[in-house]
């Protein structure tokens, strides 16, 4: 009887040997496979021809090969599908910006006299001793701290000053229309418009969904609306309409 082996090639019974191999685990490939089952077919078990035996054992390794993912389409691989990417949204600054009725909490470390508490007047200002008015409105906490730390070190060196805002009172936003809680909302922080829905209890069953506007009224005095689809936001898509609410802004829910 003739050995067999993978290494020498396997004698087809055409005069021919067959080594090809899968490249994925390195075994009998699509050739040998297609002329396996050829053979097989000719050559029943129970037959006097030892190769029959030989090839019913190589069919069973070939067919638990190819179950566990060696086929005879390894090379027609199915395409890849891309990742479909999702939509990115443009980072916004959300650190709290000072503004008019806040009230701020000044302390100087180891010196009473100069720890108050001090209200943001309506032109943005505060009063401090020492070096008088200060524009605070418009700046963030850190941004008034480093500013307050700067003019007093000049009578106090290497002073060590720290600033807190109290009481939130420059976000006023309103939120008017078919909403289940209209109103004037003083939410203590800067919203975005899907915040401030939610703020007011949401929307009624009757609302429009699709024609939402904001109306901002900058420093002449002019008021712009800016649409605001609640449906394609909800649903993830245009989540720059999204914006974040300023002081004074009005939302109107037809």
């Amino acid at each position: 009887m003739k050995k067999i082996s993978i290494k020498e090639g396997f004698d087809m019974g055409d005069g021919t040997q067959e080594a090809e191999l899968c490249p994925a685990f390195g075994i009998p490939g699509e050739n040998f496979l297609r002329k396996v089952i050829n053979m097989w077919r000719t050559n029943k078990p129970g037959s006097n021809s030892a190769n029959g035996v030989i090839i019913f054992f190589m069919t069973l390794l070939v067919m638990v090969l190819f179950s566990s993912g060696c086929s005879l389409f390894h090379k027609n691989k199915a395409p890849v599908k891309p990742i479909k990417e999702t939509q990115q949204v443009p980072a916004q600054n959300t650190a709290y910006l000072i503004g008019p009725d806040d009230i701020l909490l000044i302390s100087v470390w180891k010196d009473p006299d100069l720890t108050r508490e001090v209200i943001v007047r309506p032109d943005d200002y505060i009063s401090f001793p020492l070096v008088g008015d200060v524009k605070a409105g418009g700046l963030t906490v850190a941004e008034l701290k480093n500013l307050l730390t700067q003019k007093v070190s000049e009578y106090i060196p290497e002073v060590n000053l720290t600033v807190m805002v109290t009481q939130f009172n420059k976000v006023k936003i309103y939120v008017i229309g078919k909403v289940n809680r209209p109103g004037e909302f003083r939410p203590g922080k800067n919203l975005n418009v899907m915040q401030a829905l939610t703020l007011a209890g949401g929307l009624t069953p009757f609302a429009d969904r699709n024609d939402i506007i904001i109306l901002r009224t900058n420093g002449n005095n002019q008021q712009t609306q800016i649409p605001f689809n609640y449906k394609k936001v909800k649903k993830g898509k245009d989540l720059t309409q999204n914006i974040m609410l300023q002081t004074g802004d009005v939302v109107v829910v037809p």
